[in-house]
């Protein structure tokens, strides 16, 4: 009994896959879950304060990863660095926009901010992406 669900429960994922990848095919009939939100904060300093900018990065963790794992709703965190454009990423996938809004108030985000603006991080505006698509490994 269970194996005949399972092997149903395929055969539905495979139709509605098939029909997802076919030209032409009604994709609004295939029900999906709906995509993430993906929110990215991004700043850059100047080329001398790389490894400063790094060591702080990797401290913040202490702070953040706590506070961020305390958050309704988060998917993925990623804190990045790049040393050819001196610049660093936070990017984070969220089940829902509310739940991407949450950032705008968390104290732990507010402070680090804080440090690395007096450090000489220059932020851009924090955007929230509405995903429309993706890719599953």
């Amino acid at each position: 009994m269970l194996r005949s669900r399972v092997i149903c429960y395929a055969a539905a994922c495979l139709v509605a896959c098939t029909a997802w990848s076919q030209p032409g095919a009604d994709i609004t009939a295939t029900p999906r879950i709906s995509e993430p939100v993906v929110r990215i904060s991004q700043g850059f300093f100047p080329p001398a304060l790389l490894l400063e900018v790094r060591a702080k990065l990797e401290a913040s963790r202490t702070t953040l990863d706590p506070a961020l794992r305390a958050l309704p709703g988060l998917l993925h965190y990623y804190v990045a660095i790049d040393s050819v454009s001196n610049s660093i990423v936070n990017v984070s996938i969220w089940e829902s926009m509310d739940a991407a809004l949450q950032m705008n108030t968390l104290e732990a985000m507010r402070a680090q901010r804080d440090v690395f603006v007096e450090l000489g991080v220059q932020f851009q505006p924090i955007r929230n992406y509405t995903g429309l698509w993706s890719i599953l490994p």
